[in-house]
């Protein structure tokens, strides 16, 4: 199994399943994306609100005899809470949308074409088994991630001489576990689609199945990081070029973007989620049938008649 067919392949499926793949995607980053975007940007607005007020008073880091004051003026709880909510909707939906789309993969790789509703209603059939490895999946993560970021705040409590080291281990200590965690678990929601079976039994059947092809599927998620990124470049440039810059040039006070930038922004911010969840979806199912075709010898003809 190379990368290059593992990408070129999952980019045919989505091109012969675009209007699919497109309405699915939507559906699962909108809602998230809204609510996301509503409470990040009062909270952006309570920030520069509380800048605008330490320059013009000149208090330096706030009121003395009540040094909390400009954090409470900064974050309001209901943000938070609203930020976490989306997220989590974000979360919850990405991963149905991963199990819809299965279906539209493996039919497209038997030579055959699915309606938007029957990949919706087949998808999400297995709803409770994806949520449950969707799940396990982000605990996994978080435990992966404890003793990399306790060691670098360690470092960084330490003082002035390892607070960089403390950071650079820190950032590290998350990325590496994460990357290796969605490597090792990246077939376990098109497993527990295709072959019914629980969220545990997924995730070791993922384990099984990666095994030996880890260097390609972290190959091919390289290859998708690199469009994001550059996804991500000309939204900021875009949103900048709009008038997305927060400080007055003439005052030196902040200020709130424009409303062509905030547009330009949410539509970039839902363009590049919009483009992970296909890619994503498409490259999980496409690495899942080739090694099934690989290690079990079992083709998409036969992948495809378990959602018959």
């Amino acid at each position: 199994m190379r990368t290059g067919d593992i990408v070129s392949s999952a980019s045919r499926v989505v091109a012969g399943n675009f209007g699919t793949f497109l309405v699915v995607s939507l559906a699962a980053v909108l809602p998230g994306l809204v609510i996301s975007q509503y409470f990040t940007h009062r909270m952006q607005r309570r920030m520069m609100e509380a800048q605008a007020d330490l320059l013009q008073q000149n208090l330096g880091y706030g009121d003395p005899q009540d040094p909390f004051a400009i954090f409470r003026q900064m974050f309001d709880p209901s943000d938070w809470i609203g930020i976490c909510g989306g997220g989590f909707v974000s979360f919850v939906l990405t991963y149905l949308a991963q199990s819809i789309l299965m279906h539209a993969t493996v039919e497209h790789l038997a030579g055959r074409h699915a309606t938007v509703g029957a990949v919706i209603s087949r998808g999400l059939s297995r709803a409770p088994s994806v949520l449950g490895v969707a799940i396990l999946v982000a605990l996994l993560q978080f435990v992966t991630m404890l003793p990399g970021v306790g060691i670098g705040a360690l470092l960084f409590a330490a003082g002035p001489a390892g607070a960089c080291c403390g950071m650079g281990f820190m950032f590290v200590g998350i990325l590496v576990p994460m990357f290796y965690v969605l490597i090792l678990t990246f077939v376990a929601i098109p497993a527990a689609v295709t072959e019914k079976i629980g969220p545990v039994t997924s995730i070791q059947r993922s384990f099984e199945l990666t095994k030996g092809h880890r260097v390609t599927i972290l190959l091919a998620l390289l290859a998708f990081i690199a469009v994001v990124v550059v996804f991500s470049c000309l939204g900021g440039i875009c949103t900048a070029g709009a008038g997305g810059a927060n400080v007055d040039m003439a005052t030196g006070l902040p200020k709130e973007p424009s409303a062509l930038a905030e547009g330009i922004n949410f539509v970039m911010t839902l363009v590049t989620s919009v483009f992970q969840t296909m890619a994503l979806s498409a490259l999980a199912a496409v690495t899942y049938a080739r090694i099934r075709g690989l290690k079990d010898g079992v083709d998409a003809n036969a992948l495809a008649d378990v959602f018959s």
